[in-house]
């Protein structure tokens, strides 16, 4: 059985943070491969046994198309 991929991207840390570890704590590692995204606000240490992969970006939380536009192109890599 081919596992699921998914990408969680997150830039607000807090409720987003705890929500996310319990999710991925719980999560199905033989069913779902997990990949986190996430702000510079996030404590990444804490997720790296619970996903397949984990990438940080500086990302701003207030909208901003230019740096929005610079942050997609970050996560399409």
């Amino acid at each position: 059985m081919q596992k699921i991929r998914v990408v969680h991207v997150a830039e607000a840390a807090g409720g987003v943070e705890r929500y996310l570890y319990a999710l991925l704590k719980n999560s199905d590692s033989q069913k779902i491969e997990n990949y986190l995204i996430a702000s510079q606000h996030y404590e990444m240490g804490k997720f790296k046994k619970y996903v397949s992969g984990e990438y940080q970006l500086q990302m701003a939380n207030a909208a901003c198309f230019k740096n929005d536009k610079a942050t997609v192109k970050q996560i399409k890599k």
